[in-house]
């Protein structure tokens, strides 16, 4: 595995993405329900899971770790 520091931007949201919907599997949530709990849009998690996310704000991020 690389250092962090040698993944793109891009490429590190993807990962993050990836993580995030195992952790959403695992709390036996659905896209649907996350999106209800934080109050953001159904797309917007469906892109951010998917890797094509290309403009997610912290706050954003946070909204959605909340609720996992």
């Amino acid at each position: 595995m690389k250092d962090l520091y040698e993944y793109s931007t891009p490429e590190l949201v993807r990962m993050l993405g990836e993580r995030f919907k195992e952790y959403r599997m695992r709390c036996d949530l659905t896209q649907k329900e996350v999106s209800e709990l934080s109050g953001v849009g159904l797309t917007t998690i469906h892109k951010f899971e998917n890797g094509t996310a290309s403009n997610l704000s912290l706050s954003t991020f946070i909204l959605l770790l909340k609720v996992i």
